[in-house]
This record gives C-alpha cells, structure tokens and sequence, in this order.
C-alpha cells in the first residue's frame, strides 16, 4: 500500500472526530462502538479523500482484527462472566469479605485499597467505580470528608486493574497490538506499579488517618453487608471462578481464550448447582445481571 500525505491538521480533527462520537454515544446512552464505529467511516472517507484505495484500506482493517481477535473473542465471554458472577454470588462474596477485613482502616485507605482489590479482580476502571463509588461517596458526606480526597482514593485504586490485571481488556489489548508476552509484561508492570502503590498507600494512611468510620458509618457497612448476606451465598469457596481464571492465566499458561472459555464453563456450573433459574440464563448473559432490588442494583449490576 502507498503511503500518502495526509495534512496533520486532518489528522488532529479525526482524534477529535473520534472523541466528539464517543462523547455523543455517552450522552444519548448509546453502545460505545457505535461512536467508534462513525468515527472509522469519516476517516475511511478522509482516506479515500486523500488517494488511498479501498481495497487497500479494507486490508488494513482485516489485519487490524486479525492482531486484535483475540482480545475480541475476550470480550465476548467476559460479557457473559461478570453477570454469572454477580449473580451466583461470586463477586458479592469478594465485597462482602473486602468491606469486612478493610473497612476498620481509615476511610481514604479502605476506599484505596478496596477499589485497588476489585479492579484487580474485574478488570475494569469504570466497573469498579460503579460498585464502591456510591456507597464511599456517601460516607464520604456522612463523615464529612472531603469529597476529592475520597474520590481521588477510588480513582486510583480502580485504575490498577485496568494496567495490570490479567483480566483487563485494555491490557490484553496492549499486549495483542504490541506482541508483548503477557506472563512477562505483567511482572515487567509490576516492577513500577508496586511501588507506586506503595507510595499511595502511605498517602492515604496519612492524610485520612483523621478520617475512622463512626457510628453511623459502621451502620452504613452493615446494611451493605446485611443486603448481599439476604440475597446471595457469601462463603470463601464462592470466589473459585475468580481464582481458577487467574490460575489459568499466571500459572498454567494457556491461550487466554481457554482461560476464559473455561472459566465461563465453570461459572454456568456454579450458577446452575446453585438452584439459580436457569430460564433466565440467555437474558443474563446477553443482557447483564439487573437484581429486582433497588438496593441492591445500585450495588451490584450490570454486565461485562
């Protein structure tokens, strides 16, 4: 293919081409790749524009899904794994024990470290902020703390996984466009990672030491664990799944599709010996795990 020159005054406007369609697919509650998808015609027609041919382009995107297939195949079954997992009980139990061994730290570093757990466990920056958000956010006003400092706690914590977890779609996308083994860049991340949260960790020790969970916040902490007790399985067996598909990846070493294939596999079976209803089962994949209970769908919902 021939390679033209295209003024980078283009160039700029197709980023902010990109960034305007995926702006406008948040506000409309639109899917995300609808605006990626917009934004991939104006610049295929930029490209015809400047003297590339179709078929030349129409090979680039081939090769473009060829690198990147992989990470879409992932994506498909985390879709259907998240929902499993909260619905069988295997993310609430992880919450459940989380808020029990951290939340006597104070609040800042229990916020930290929580986000920092679960985003490491998910996969997902906005996933994570969405589970411990409100319910930190809240606290937050209670204890009279300022808003930015709790903010900024999950913030960082939940941007973790999304650099370092075997299970982060932007990480296996990192390692897929750039041919990076992945067992190797995750210990080669770590390496600067660590200690950053390290570091952290410190920070909010001291500038939330001031900031302990009074009588009303311990309150708040149990009627969140009081919710996920009354609708799910809380048991330490229950975050298996979770286990066996980091196991599968770190350890064993195996085409990171079977991991997730396999971990699939075996959350349906945890979700089916559980006497959960399996007619329900096509929705919850395909459409994301929605609990009846306000309560509890403020906490615990949605898909991969």
């Amino acid at each position: 293919m021939v390679t033209r020159n295209i003024p980078s005054q283009h160039l700029f406007f197709m980023i902010f081409i990109l960034i305007l369609h995926i702006g406008f697919a948040f506000l409309l509650d639109l899917p995300i790749y609808i605006g990626i998808i917009a934004s991939i015609i104006y610049i295929f027609i930029i490209a015809l524009r400047y003297g590339y041919q179709t078929y030349d382009l129409l090979a680039l995107l081939k090769n473009s899904f060829k690198t990147v297939k992989t990470v879409l195949c992932m994506l498909i079954l985390i879709a259907g794994i998240l929902p499993l997992w909260m619905a069988s009980g295997t993310l609430p139990t992880l919450i459940h024990y989380s808020f029990i061994y951290l939340s006597s730290l104070n609040v800042p570093l229990a916020a930290f470290l929580i986000s920092t757990l679960l985003s490491l466990m998910l996969g997902t920056f906005i996933g994570t902020l969405s589970i411990v958000g409100p319910l930190f956010m809240s606290l937050a006003a209670g204890l009279h703390i300022p808003p930015a400092l709790i903010a900024s706690a999950l913030i960082s914590g939940s941007v973790v996984g999304d650099r370092i977890s075997p299970i982060s779609s932007n990480f296996h996308l990192i390692c897929a466009s750039s041919s990076s083994d992945l067992t190797k860049t995750i210990f080669e991340a770590c390496k600067t990672n660590i200690p950053a949260l390290i570091i952290t960790s410190g920070f909010y020790t001291k500038f939330g030491q001031n900031y302990k969970l009074n009588l009303e916040g311990q309150e708040s902490i149990k009627l969140v664990l009081s919710l996920l007790d009354s609708h799910y399985t809380i048991h330490y067996l229950m975050v298996i799944p979770i286990l066996l598909l980091l196991t599968l990846i770190l350890i064993k070493k195996l085409p990171i599709v079977w991991c997730f294939f396999t971990s699939f596999v075996f959350s349906l079976g945890l979700y089916l010996f559980m006497g959960l209803d399996g007619s329900s089962l096509p929705s919850l994949i395909l459409k994301g795990y929605h609990p009846a209970s306000k309560e509890l769908h403020q906490l615990i919902s949605g898909s991969g």
